[in-house]
């Protein structure tokens, strides 16, 4: 398991985020890619230039979605840290 640092180095985006026990479970967890699929609802973050976020294993994130539905560049920097 991982923790990740997400880092938003240039442009904006919006996270979503939410504990992963109010979410339902879409896929088996794959190490290899340490990713596993969820649906459900949680809150929007929106991150910028210099802004940063702490995700844990118990932290269901999305990542990658466009401010206002009006998709722009983002540069950004994951750092994963194994648990």
């Amino acid at each position: 398991m991982f923790a990740a640092i997400q880092c938003i180095l240039e442009g904006t985006e919006v996270l979503g985020h939410t504990h992963v026990d109010t979410l339902k479970p879409e896929t088996e967890y794959k190490e290899e890619h340490d990713i596993q699929f969820y649906s459900g609802t949680g809150s929007m973050l929106t991150l910028s230039e210099d802004d940063f976020m702490i995700v844990f294993p118990q932290d269901g994130h999305v990542s990658k979605l466009a401010p206002n539905g009006k998709p722009g560049k983002v540069k950004k920097c994951n750092i994963k840290i194994r648990l």
